[in-house]
């Protein structure tokens, strides 16, 4: 009977070190994609993390990347997550509200202008409020790893801007939250994927092109066909998110699960400064190339944000009550504006504006 006794438990553990061992030995090739280019900052910023962990992770962990969208469209992430086309994705949060509409809060528009606030304060509601969390992971099959910061909206058009007046009537490509924005600033807002800017603008299908970061929109030669910059104060203009696949996650043994998370906030510091440096040399190659900006005015600044703020937030939080969500939109909302105010004191955060104000002026 000891024998016996002695035999099984010598066979268990046997059997946990080969699992344990099996796991160590594992390889997983991970298929990460992205619907920008691959010398965009978000692209640079993708490459920045899952390289870092591969590297890390002991030959354990590959990596093969898709820009453009050419393995996932962009906007369609969560439904490549969910039937395993992909591993991993940098993509704008904004496109998936249908999928995770809590995640909304994070995309109002004329809140903040800090960078880095908004980006650690998405990651403070995301860790710390669970029915916000359970829509990505357990309704979309994806873990969050970190939310990477997101410039200040940029108004890029064919026309100059100098005042919220000149918008009346114009045709404004605007995403989410920034659609609204846009009607309440008196233009017409145009849905349209990112892809798809630079041609209708060169076609007259729009006349400007808003919720735009301006190192993204340079990269993407946006002043070729929309000439003027605006700085219209519309704040950070959406959220961003790098996840992976969650059910692919939760594969990995401990020591891996922890790189990834560990990665996931010297991505964030490293982030900052990628789009910072990319900021600097997409405002420096724009005055080179004779572009100039224009900065409205403090009453402009004023008008705009009371005729955004609080009205389009507060709509928001409405809504979601009609779609039984409304305490939960309303925590969202409450928590989103609580981690802004503790981290925004601290941000050290550059705008482009204010890099190319400093600088060289401005017109």
């Amino acid at each position: 009977m000891r024998t016996s006794r002695f035999t099984m438990f010598a066979l268990l553990i046997a059997l946990s070190l080969f699992s344990v061992s099996n796991a160590l030995a594992k390889t997983w090739k991970m298929q990460i994609s992205t619907g920008f280019s691959s010398t965009s900052h978000f692209g640079k910023q993708v490459r920045y993390y899952f390289d870092n962990v591969a590297a890390n992770s002991g030959g354990r962990i590959e990596v093969q990347y898709h820009y453009g969208g050419s393995l996932s469209k962009i906007g369609e992430e969560l439904n490549a997550l969910k039937t395993g086309a992909i591993d991993g994705f940098i993509g704008a949060a904004p496109y998936y509200s249908a999928q995770v509409p809590l995640t909304d809060a994070f995309s109002m528009t004329f809140i903040t202008s800090a960078t880095d606030a908004a980006m650690k304060a998405n990651m403070d509601v995301y860790d710390n409020y669970a029915p916000l969390r359970d829509q990505w992971e357990k309704e979309n099959n994806t873990k969050v790893m970190f939310w990477p910061p997101v410039t200040n909206n940029t108004l890029w058009s064919t026309f100059p801007v100098p005042n919220i007046e000149a918008l009346k009537g114009k045709k404004v490509r605007a995403q989410g939250r920034t659609g609204d924005a846009i009607t309440k600033l008196g233009g017409v807002p145009v849905g349209l994927k990112w892809g798809d800017i630079y041609t209708s603008a060169q076609r007259g299908i729009i006349s400007a092109a808003y919720s735009t970061p301006l190192p993204l929109a340079w990269d993407a030669k946006f002043y070729e066909v929309m000439p003027y910059v605006t700085q219209t104060w519309g704040g950070v203009f959406g959220s961003m998110v790098v996840g992976v696949r969650n059910d692919l996650f939760q594969e990995f043994p401990a020591d891996l699960q922890k790189l990834f998370i560990d990665w996931a906030r010297k991505a964030e510091v490293e982030s900052l400064k990628i789009v910072t440096e990319m900021s600097r040399t997409a405002v420096d190659d724009l005055v080179k190339r004779g572009k100039s900006i224009t900065i409205w005015s403090e009453e402009d600044r004023s008008t705009a944000k009371s005729l955004v703020q609080p009205t389009q937030f507060n709509s928001w939080v409405e809504k979601m009550k009609e779609k039984g969500m409304g305490e939960e939109a309303q925590m969202a909302k409450d928590m989103y504006l609580e981690a802004i105010k503790k981290y925004e004191p601290l941000s050290d955060y550059e705008t482009a504006f204010d890099y190319w104000k400093k600088t060289y002026g401005q017109k």
